[in-house]
């Protein structure tokens, strides 16, 4: 049946790119589907954008990861020789981690933190030697743009989960509260306008969605931006929430950290 699901979402993906030009744009992300452990194909738009720009540290920082099954870093953690920073407040699950990541924790290729991240704790929760790092992943739902905007980090690649309930030209960012946790709603983090906006005051660019509208990838402006599609809007790379496309497991409901 997994099998199956993955089959069905890979020809919808291809017909949905074949009735429009725009996916076969060669500046845009879209490419080959490659899902090794993400689930909305981070793991193909992640390395397509390493493929044009290069590795650099090889060091990733990645905010609510669950147990580590399923996330944006572990394909890079396991075959392309990165070391990173896990965050994770779920107790069950971080012992999930400490079992099934063991040998990389034990090596310091893994550092594991868990955690709340809030505004005000992210920048504590981080190791000083992840300051300066290839890729950062965010994913906490309510909070999302408020952490990422308090993180004082330096990433040269960022993957952010945006709210593609709100259109694209709006600048919307729900209201902080720190202890709040997604209800399963239409109403958290903030819009695709919000995430450019971050981007802009940490000299990033946005420069396209996944296909299922979940997550946003963003570069650094010392990077060679000629090799992505402008204009670096939210109203152009915008991507409206395609839930039928979404991996076996779906979007998550519920999320503890």
């Amino acid at each position: 049946m997994i099998i199956q699901n993955k089959l069905l979402r890979m020809i919808a993906d291809d017909l949905l790119a074949a009735v429009s030009p725009r996916y076969s744009e060669p500046k845009r992300l879209f490419g080959p589907h490659a899902q090794v452990y993400s689930q909305n194909y981070e793991d193909a738009m992640i390395g397509e954008i390493f493929t044009r720009i290069g590795f650099g540290s090889r060091r990733f920082v990645e905010i609510g990861v669950e147990d580590g099954h399923q996330n944006c870093t572990r394909m890079l953690l396991e075959h392309c020789g990165f070391s990173g920073v896990w965050v994770e407040m779920d107790p069950e699950a971080c012992a999930r981690i400490r079992t099934r990541f063991a040998a990389y924790i034990e090596s310091g290729r893994l550092v594991l933190v868990e955690g709340m991240a809030t505004a005000e704790t992210i920048n504590d929760l981080i190791p000083p030697e992840f300051r300066d790092v290839d890729l950062v992943s965010v994913d906490v739902d309510q909070n999302t743009t408020h952490v990422w905007r308090a993180m004082d980090l330096k990433a040269r690649v960022a993957c952010i989960e945006y709210n593609a309930a709100f259109p694209p030209m709006l600048d919307i960012e729900t209201p902080y509260e720190a202890e709040t946790v997604w209800d399963g709603g239409h109403i958290y983090g903030g819009s695709l306008k919000a995430i450019e906006r971050i981007g802009a005051g940490k000299q990033m660019s946005l420069v396209g969605c996944d296909l299922h509208g979940v997550n946003a990838f963003l570069i650094a402006d010392s990077e060679d931006l000629s090799k992505f599609s402008a204009p670096f809007t939210a109203e152009n790379h915008f991507e409206p929430l395609r839930l039928q496309l979404v991996s076996e497991r779906g979007h998550r409901r519920v999320k503890a950290s």
